[in-house]
C-alpha cells in the first residue's frame, strides 16, 4: 500500500504542476447583470385571400399601415369544402409588423382601421386579424 503511495503521489503534483499559469500572465474575470426592458412590440397581422391573389395585391391592400413585402413571416392555404358541389381555397398571409411601446395605441387603431377596411372593400368575403404578440428588445 506504501508503494502504491509513492508511486502516485509524485504524479498527482505533475497536475498540479502542469495546471499552473505562467508567471508572465494576467488572468481577468468580470461579470454584469443587465436587466433590459422591452421597447417595441410585436403584431402578427393575418390577411385572407383567394388563391389568384399575389403578395403584391395583399400589400396594395394593407397600404398605409407601415407594412410592406419585407414584413411577410408565413404563406399557407387552405381548402375549405363549401358542399358536396365544390370547395374553395384560400391563402394565409402573415406578416410581423414592429411598432415602439410609445406608438401602440396608434398601432391598433391602425390595424383596426385596416381590418374595417378590408371587409368593407371585399363585402366580408376576405379577412384579416392581427394580434400583439409579447415585447421585445431591439438589437440596438
Amino acid at each position: 500500500m506504501r508503494k502504491s503511495a509513492l508511486v502516485f503521489l509524485p504524479l498527482l503534483s505533475c497536475t498540479v504542476a502542469f495546471g499552473q499559469l505562467n508567471s508572465n500572465s494576467i488572468t481577468v474575470s468580470a461579470s454584469r447583470n443587465i436587466s433590459l426592458q422591452p421597447d417595441q412590440a410585436i403584431f402578427a397581422v393575418t390577411v385572407q385571400s383567394g388563391i389568384s391573389t399575389g403578395l403584391d395585391d395583399v400589400v396594395a391592400a394593407m397600404q398605409g399601415s407601415g407594412i410592406t413585402a419585407a414584413n411577410l413571416a408565413s404563406v399557407s392555404s387552405q381548402q375549405d369544402i363549401v358542399s358536396r358541389l365544390g370547395s374553395t381555397v384560400t391563402v394565409q398571409w402573415t406578416f410581423n409588423l414592429l411598432a415602439p411601446l410609445a406608438n401602440t395605441k396608434t398601432t391598433v387603431a391602425s390595424l383596426t382601421a385596416l381590418q374595417q377596411n378590408i371587409a368593407k372593400a371585399n363585402n366580408g368575403r376576405s379577412r384579416s386579424n392581427w394580434r400583439k404578440r409579447k415585447p421585445v428588445r431591439s438589437a440596438a
